[in-house]
């Protein structure tokens, strides 16, 4: 999945902007790191975010414990 989310910020961010500095780039890959954690939804993930998948994972843990 790891390469997955390297491909799609590349595809997003990374391939559409110009940045001068790590400085300029970090507040703008975050933003798209926040945004994708909780918005897209993931078909290996069932169709849902990474944020509501690992959430999920970490109930169904305590409930197994």
């Amino acid at each position: 999945m790891h390469v997955r989310f390297h491909l799609t910020l590349g595809e997003q961010v990374l391939d559409n902007e110009i940045f001068e500095s790590l400085e300029q780039a970090r507040p703008v890959i975050g933003k798209f790191i926040e945004n994708y954690n909780r918005e897209w939804l993931i078909h290996r993930l069932h169709l849902t975010s990474p944020l509501d998948y690992r959430e999920d994972y970490e109930r169904r843990k305590k409930g197994a414990a």
